[in-house]
């Protein structure tokens, strides 16, 4: 929902953005056309590029009269004399159901005409705008689903038949979905809903004591009897093969199923963090070649004041000989 949210602001400062480079191209052209100076208005479009940069990945042309056209790095067209307008409709509240290719969200469009994002030939790839939409639309909803098989492995061990002869056939065991028995069709948003059976919860009118003697027990057996305990205590030890999700081949414990869980974690953030790294020096290094083979703006205003100085300083040492020799000549 957040990622949902960011792509609806992004999308107007793009929009606006754009159009703020087309009425600044306009009066660029204008004042060039009059012979008035136009570096006020040229960095003020260079601002806004700055800021479009950062959205989605850009290349910029130059055109007669101090004019520019903007694509993006893919091949879209964003400015070429009118502004394109992006679209998008933010969702709001977003339920674990709910995608791009259900139509439940909103994808982006170009001039009214959806536009690819992501895989190899996407026409916004590398800015800030198609990362949200891969969180959105890839990276969230693939840690969910994990998540959601992980709770239904858990719900599957004390819903099994064996575990507890108190139980009717088909009925919820000591974790459910909702207060129900697992659905293995209705899994996507299962770690949501996910909740103690309500036999052996005091809050909702249940027992505790339904725990050691079965969850269809209707009255308090033997204190010390711990037989069901135990059978409880057994499936989450059990080796057990996930039904869904992307964990290791084989069959393993709940705590195994965890450690899978974690790995997929630390794996997919060690991936990021490389790519961050990666990104993070080839900026620098094209940072220091642009700074070798541009102009250092601050060095050359040093070199500026010290002309200024010299100048000054040769100025009055003339006007001095000056008036020595207006001095000499009036003798």
């Amino acid at each position: 929902m957040m990622a949902d949210k960011f792509i609806g602001k992004q999308v107007r400062v793009l929009n606006d953005s754009l159009a703020g480079v087309a009425k600044l191209n306009r009066d660029i052209r204008i004042q060039i056309g009059t012979g008035r100076d136009v570096n006020g208005l040229m960095d003020q479009r260079q601002l806004l590029v700055d800021k479009i940069a950062g959205i989605v990945p850009l290349k910029i042309y130059q055109r007669p009269h101090g004019q520019i056209t903007i694509t993006s790095s893919g091949g879209a067209v964003l400015l070429e004399g009118r502004p394109s307008v992006f679209g998008f409709t933010a969702a709001g509240i977003i339920t674990p159901d709910m995608t791009k290719t259900s139509g439940a969200l909103s994808g982006l469009t170009l001039n009214g005409k959806p536009i690819a994002l992501g895989g190899s030939y996407g026409l916004l790839n590398g800015g800030s705008l198609s990362a949200q939409f891969q969180i959105r639309d890839e990276t969230a909803p693939f840690a969910s689903a994990q998540i959601d098989a992980f709770a239904r492995n858990l719900i599957e061990r004390f819903q099994s038949a064996g575990i507890d002869p108190t139980l009717a056939s088909g009925a919820a065991g000591l974790f459910t979905d909702g207060g129900a028995a697992l659905k293995p069709a209705l899994e996507t948003g299962l770690a949501g809903r996910l909740s103690l059976n309500a036999a052996v919860d005091p809050a909702t009118g249940g027992a505790e004591w339904r725990i050691r003697d079965g969850l269809g027990a209707t009255a308090p057996g033997d204190v010390g009897n711990a037989t069901l305990i135990s059978s409880l205590v057994d499936s989450l030890s059990a080796r057990q093969a996930a039904s869904s999700g992307q964990f290791s081949s084989g069959a393993s414990s709940l705590s195994g199923l965890s450690g899978d869980l974690s790995a997929l974690n630390s794996a997919a953030r060690l991936h990021a963090e490389q790519s961050a790294v990666f990104a993070q020096s080839r900026l620098q290094e094209l940072t220091l070649i642009e700074k070798q083979s541009g102009v250092d703006t601050d060095s050359e205003m040093q070199k500026l004041l010290l002309v200024e100085q010299a100048y000054a300083a040769n100025a009055r040492v003339i006007s001095t000989v000056d008036k020595m020799l207006k001095t000499i000549l009036e003798m």
